[in-house]
């Protein structure tokens, strides 16, 4: 463990960037689903995290454009039962 891993979107809208930026600003370890099978969870600390706003003009819902997350893989976790 120790590797930071670092996972990228174009777009990503502002409710997710507001949920996964809130995780970052309290500064502690998360559960983290690598790849949404729940096979590969770990604890993670989330060491960067950044967006460009992008306002869509005429339809009232903000957009993060070229969104980078940066997790430092803490230890794996059981994945429970299959």
């Amino acid at each position: 463990m120790g590797k930071e891993i670092t996972i990228e979107w174009d777009w990503m809208k502002e409710a997710q960037f507001s949920s996964i930026q809130a995780l970052h600003i309290a500064d502690e370890a998360v559960l983290w689903d690598l790849d949404a099978a729940g096979k590969n969870n770990y604890m993670v600390e989330i060491t960067f995290f950044d967006g460009k706003l992008f306002d869509t003009v005429g339809y009232g819902k903000a957009y993060r454009k070229d969104v980078k997350l940066r997790l430092l893989l803490l230890s794996e976790t059981s994945a429970g039962t299959s």
